[in-house]
């Protein structure tokens, strides 16, 4: 998804000026949508970018302050507010109070109209998903046919690192690493770190951390078995600079677990040949 922070960091929106400085920018926008009511709130989407001239509030901002309170418990992603026509500027009790609440606010230039941002804004979200579907589909055909080819775990792993362009460890079901791409050959100290991370960071919270693609580091379950599952740990992601998305690994993984599933089966199937065998020899 688009965050806050990506959207203001676009030259298409340079001059967007973020108005309170303790703003959460991690936030997501899946949506813009504009409002001059101040009882939006049950008709507004979650991760909405609320525009609005704030015609409403310019002779009360103490009243601004509930009508953020209120988009904030949707929770909207930001308000944009044009502060040209009705507000020239926001009182300073406003702002610090968005800023309790890690709430962004963001001043919307003059010359920009709230339509034209809306859908300016919208058809960059629009953009970003779609390319991120077919990234995904992309990733689904290579990884399904290294799986036609019977490539080797450890193979499927190098190959998807590459063309990731990600390192990459698969761990398995007794916290011991498993496979590494090839980033890792020559580079111990950035496993260890790795393996760091997933002893003292993800084992003990991963019933409670979410995965954040601006992290360094991510974890991943590989549920190639019901209660003993692999887990993918994908490294560098603060480097991505293309459409990667939890979609497309997500297809990755799906592979993954197929192959550890199949490999697992002829392992089974060979050993029970070799019981056979010596059962005969036996009797």
């Amino acid at each position: 998804m688009v965050s806050i922070k990506e959207v203001l960091s676009l030259e298409r929106f340079s001059n967007f000026k973020l108005i309170n400085n303790k703003a959460d920018l991690s936030r997501e926008i899946t949506s813009v949508d504009i409002t001059e009511t101040p009882d939006v709130k049950d008709y507004t989407s979650q991760n909405t970018l609320m525009l609005t001239t704030a015609m409403n509030f310019r002779d009360d901002q103490e009243a601004l302050i509930h009508f953020i309170d209120e988009l904030n418990s949707v929770p909207v992603a930001a308000l944009g507010i044009k502060l040209s026509r009705f507000l020239h500027t926001i009182d300073d009790k406003v702002i610090k109070h968005a800023d309790a609440l890690g709430f962004p606010l963001i001043e919307i230039p003059e010359n920009w109209k709230l339509g034209q941002a809306t859908h300016s804004i919208s058809t960059y979200i629009s953009k970003n998903e779609t390319e991120k579907l077919y990234y995904a589909l992309e990733v689904q055909q290579r990884m399904n046919s290294m799986l036609i080819k019977e490539f080797s775990v450890e193979r499927m792993l190098n190959q998807l690192s590459q063309f990731l362009r990600l390192p990459l460890i698969l761990v398995n079901p007794f916290y011991k690493v498993e496979v590494t791409s090839n980033d890792f050959n020559n580079n111990q100290k950035l496993l260890k770190e790795n393996m760091r991370y997933f002893n003292t960071v993800y084992l003990p919270e991963k019933e409670h951390l979410n995965v954040d693609f601006n992290s360094k580091i991510a974890v991943f379950e590989v549920r190639a078995f019901s209660y003993f599952p692999y887990y993918l740990i994908v490294s560098n992601l603060e480097t991505i600079s293309y459409p990667f998305s939890h979609l497309a690994i997500e297809q990755a993984i799906n592979s993954l677990s197929f192959a550890l599933y199949k490999d697992s089966r002829i392992r089974a199937t060979e050993q029970e040949d070799v019981n056979l065998l010596f059962s005969s020899l036996i009797n």
